[in-house]
């Protein structure tokens, strides 16, 4: 590697050679094409800035080898400075180009390499049709579009009768913001509900999938049981069952020889396939014929109504006896009996003497003749609601009997002596006779003892209440007594045992978690407050209950935070480097549900560029390093940098990295190094020939070209190979060229006259 001064003796040489020919330079390119990102069906654009050229081509890398452009299709200006690539298809991702400048003489100049970076927008090429399902299934909905790499984003929307809205995670939604939504336990009220999914991309782009619909289907309930029904032979009635659910089928099964068989269609039926089941003039044979309805869809298992009975009926014949007699004896219960008749709902039963008893129970009566003992007439009929049947009689002509009673009292612990015996409890004394009907009578003598009484009373009140007792208002408990004599003049005593019951003042204290709720004195409470509740004891007692409700709340906290590309953010015991919103819930102190959320930023770094590539004289100027930066506003380090100036004097001859530091407004540092070459400069004389010199050199604002013959062209050049001045010089303009408006650096000046070319080098100060 050569040292900073034999390069410089190499330029001296170099530019005081003298080409006596017509010299036209190589091509060269000032500003190269730049990479591009951008998305499909957009246009791509490639720019270039060439030299000394004569014609320009694009070119594309494909099949690892480089292949020239034309305006063909989509491609536009391939041989121009701007390359246009309209209408971007994926087939483009990660293309590489570049641009060739011709010219008159090699080498042919080629550009730097441009990445195009083409992104896919939206297209939806799936999703999940319309669906049908039981109430509380679980279901979901997906969509399909492939590609994006990642940056496609989904937001599921649903129109419940309203219009689009977007839809959040909850307890019936999960997965709203990608590619499949879950829906768990769906309700009914969900029936008929809307779906899509908005896809969103790059580049502000989206497709919105088709709306498809969530029919919910609910599970059969009866709400009304069928009813047995009583008709008459000849009449028509219904059975009918309320019921809900979705798209129900009903059928009608009625019991044949002990098995439930379909009601078909026929004269008696209606098909049975609705809720309602006709029944038209059924013969007599279907009575006491049971049915039941079973209800179905396609959600669960059949349900079945109440069994329920057809009772069908006609009118009854008249009731004849089994079991009778026509002579009884006055004052003996005498039973009469028919035999039961068919369809027969009620007898009705009627003596025509007065005197007589008559009780009946259905078949059977019973015939007392309590005085009467002339001739009567028993008679009966049969009925139903459809009528009644004809009257069956008997005549009756019972025999007398006698019977005799006499009473006698006395009060208790007292005597009765009868028939030379002393009775001392209540009894009766019954004598059998018989008449010469040989009907039974009877001599009956009560004796009764009039009681005496110790009453025993327990009584309760409630506290705070009294009770008239013994002639007094009495306000504690305790036990009472009080003499009294009876009716029958039976001496006798009350005693009353008092007890003072309870009440109440229960006092509750109770939390719940907001978005709760608590059911308190007979309503839902969801706030906090005190709640008093009246009631009545098992005792009677009027007492209270107040509840003191507290409703803690949950948390919600939200913290936004950014960090730079590269960095981790620790938050809630983990590192996190990649931008979104993270949501951590928990339970508090006080067992309530909260959420600790971030919503994290994460900043790319600027991109900073620094492009010296440049040689000082190390007696020159002082360089102001901010022309050669990108963005400015950043910080320069390095050997002979002070502040935003490299200074060759304090570093002497050598080449120096140059280090540039730029932080954005979010903090964020990107940086670029590059070099500055420091040579010990003479003055350059750099031609021999024409005797050609440039002074002084290094030059502040006039610089001065010796040995001119006749007029000149002058071209300074950067050190990018830009032209930045270019003025005709004679000798008769004492040689002097202005450069006060070029910045400090490195230069190259190109001289023609008599149509030869010569080039010298200087530095501006």
């Amino acid at each position: 590697m050569k040292t900073p001064v034999t390069l410089l003796l190499f330029l001296l040489v170099w530019a005081t050679s003298t080409v006596n020919a017509q010299i036209t330079n190589a091509p060269s390119f000032s500003t190269n094409p730049i990479n591009l990102t951008t998305c499909e069906f957009n246009t791509a654009t490639f720019d270039v800035v060439a030299l000394d050229y004569d014609s320009l081509r694009w070119q594309i890398f494909s099949n690892s080898a480089w292949s020239d452009l034309a305006d063909i299709g989509s491609v536009s200006g391939s041989s121009t400075p701007t390359l246009v690539i309209s209408n971007l298809s994926l087939a483009y991702n990660t293309s590489q180009f570049r641009c060739v400048a011709f010219g008159p003489i090699a080498p042919n100049a080629i550009s730097t390499t441009a990445t195009l970076t083409v992104l896919k927008v939206p297209a939806i090429t799936s999703f999940t049709p319309s669906r049908t399902i039981c109430e509380n299934d679980n279901c979901n909905f997906n969509v399909q579009s492939p590609g994006g790499s990642g940056l496609f984003t989904y937001q599921w929307q649903v129109d419940s009768g309203f219009g689009f809205v977007n839809v959040v995670n909850n307890f019936n939604y999960t997965g709203a913001t990608t590619k499949t939504i879950n829906m768990a336990s769906c309700p009914a009220n969900m029936n008929m509900f809307y779906y899509r999914c908005i896809v969103s991309g790059p580049c502000n782009s989206s497709d919105t999938s088709t709306a498809v619909f969530l029919k919910v289907n609910s599970y059969p309930t009866i709400n009304t049981q069928p009813t047995s029904k009583t008709i008459c032979e000849g009449s028509s009635t219904a059975l009918s069952v309320g019921s809900s659910g979705s798209s129900l089928n009903h059928q009608w099964l009625r019991e044949v020889n002990g098995v439930f068989v379909n009601v078909t269609g026929s004269a008696v039926f209606s098909a049975g396939g609705t809720n309602t089941l006709n029944i038209s003039n059924p013969p007599i044979s279907l009575n006491n014929t049971r049915f039941v309805c079973r209800i179905s869809n396609t959600c669960g298992d059949p349900i079945f109504t109440d069994t329920v009975t057809l009772f069908i009926k006609a009118i009854p014949l008249a009731p004849v006896f089994s079991s009778f007699n026509l002579t009884p004896c006055q004052g003996q219960p005498n039973d009469y009996t028919i035999t039961p008749v068919t369809f027969a709902d009620n007898y009705l039963w009627s003596v025509s003497l007065s005197g007589t008893t008559l009780t009946a129970s259905d078949t059977t009566a019973t015939l007392n003749f309590n005085t009467s003992v002339g001739s009567t007439t028993l008679s009966v009929y049969a009925s139903n609601f459809c009528g009644s049947s004809a009257t069956t009689s008997l005549t009756i002509n019972p025999n007398p009997s006698y019977q005799f009673v006499q009473s006698f009292n006395s009060c208790a612990n007292d005597s009765i002596l009868l028939d030379g015996i002393y009775f001392f409890a209540d009894t009766t004394i019954i004598n059998n006779l018989s008449t010469t009907n040989g009907c039974d009578s009877t001599t009956t003598t009560n004796l009764s003892f009039s009681p005496s009484y110790a009453i025993q009373n327990d009584l309760s009140i409630c506290g705070g209440d009294s009770i008239f007792i013994s002639g007094a208002w009495q306000f504690n408990s305790g036990t009472f007594t009080e003499s009294y004599t009876t009716t029958n003049g039976c001496d006798s005593m009350i005693t009353t045992d008092l007890t003072f019951l309870p009440s109440y003042a229960i006092q509750n204290d109770l939390s719940i978690c907001g978005g709760d709720s608590i059911f308190i004195n007979g309503a839902w409470q969801f706030n906090s407050g005190t709640f008093t509740e009246s009631y009545t004891t098992t005792n009677g007692c009027d007492s209270t209950i107040t509840t003191n409700l507290t409703v803690y709340l949950g948390y919600y906290t939200f913290t936004m935070q950014s960090i730079c590309q590269g960095d981790s953010l620790l938050f809630n015991g983990n590192y996190y480097s990649t931008t979104g919103s993270y949501v951590f819930p928990y339970t508090s102190s006080l067992g309530c549900d909260s959420v600790i959320a971030l919503d994290l930023t994460v900043n790319v770094l600027p991109t900073v560029s620094l492009s010296l590539d440049t040689t000082l004289c190390e007696n020159g100027s002082p360089l102001d390093l901010t022309n050669y930066v990108s963005p400015i506003g950043g910080t320069f380090t390095g050997l002979g940098v002070t502040g935003n100036n490299f200074d060759p004097a304090s570093s002497s001859a050598g080449s120096f990295a140059i280090n540039y530091t730029y932080t954005d407004l979010n903090g964020c540092i990107g940086s670029s190094v590059d070099s500055i070459t420091v040579d010990i400069c003479s003055g350059l004389n750099d031609n021999e020939t024409l005797n050609l010199t440039l002074y002084p050199n290094p030059a502040s604002n006039i610089l001065h070209l010796n040995g001119l013959q006749n007029q000149s062209l002058v071209s300074i050049y950067d050190v990018t190979g830009k032209m930045v001045l270019q003025v005709e010089v004679d000798k008769n303009s004492n040689n002097s060229i202005n450069i006060a408006s070029l910045n400090p650096g490195f230069y190259q000046c190109r001289i023609i006259q008599n149509n030869e070319s010569t080039e010298l080098q200087f530095i501006k100060k």
